[in-house]
């Protein structure tokens, strides 16, 4: 799978859980509203990943489903810089939270962040015009659309689209030179999962 690909490949990935009830970055709008207008309305999630990032450097987030949607929104929340990458999968931006779409509109494309945004051809979830207007925010994303893959991440049944990842993340890394040797730096990504959709 794309986790132990990247391992291979001197990727670490760092998990992060979801706070909030249910295993959810964002939560729901309430009963009886479809939309919400509250800035903080994920404050939760962003106060968690803030104290989860204090104290290390990532090189990149990564999101799968609602954790692609809010690792565009956290991006629009913490300072350009504190990643280099975004890997985004099957994500869409949270239109149902007014309040955290004004922070993600105001703040694109989040420094200059390199993105990669993946979505799957057989994808029954999310349908792909709503990742392909999640890619919109970012400068100059990687945008890969496989005719194989549904609602998931690249895996060893499409090694087309597993390539596109490490070709995005080959040309995204810098090496590290040292007095001796050359070599590659190891990259920590913070891993926000969850296939629920807002």
């Amino acid at each position: 799978d794309l986790a132990q690909v990247l391992r291979l490949r001197s990727y670490e990935l760092v998990f992060a859980a979801a706070p909030e009830p249910g295993g959810l970055w964002i939560r729901s709008p309430s009963a009886g509203s479809p939309v919400t207008s509250d800035p903080h309305w994920a404050s939760a999630s962003v106060n968690y990943l803030n104290s989860f990032v204090r104290n290390h450097t990532f090189y990149g987030i990564l999101g799968f489903g609602q954790g692609s949607t809010f690792a565009t929104y956290f991006l629009s929340v913490v300072q350009p810089g504190t990643f280099q990458v975004a890997l985004l999968f099957s994500g869409k931006l949270p239109h149902n939270h007014t309040g955290l779409m004004q922070s993600i509109d105001a703040n694109s494309p989040f420094g200059g962040i390199k993105a990669f945004v993946f979505m799957g051809a057989l994808d029954a979830h999310q349908p792909n015009g709503l990742t392909e207007e999640q890619a919109t925010k970012f400068s100059s994303p990687v945008i890969v659309k496989s005719s194989a893959a549904g609602h998931h991440v690249p895996n060893k049944s499409d090694p087309q689209a597993l390539a596109q990842v490490l070709g995005f993340l080959a040309s995204s890394s810098p090496l590290v030179t040292t007095t001796t040797t050359t070599k590659t730096l190891r990259r920590s990504y913070v891993k926000l999962n969850f296939s629920a959709e807002l």
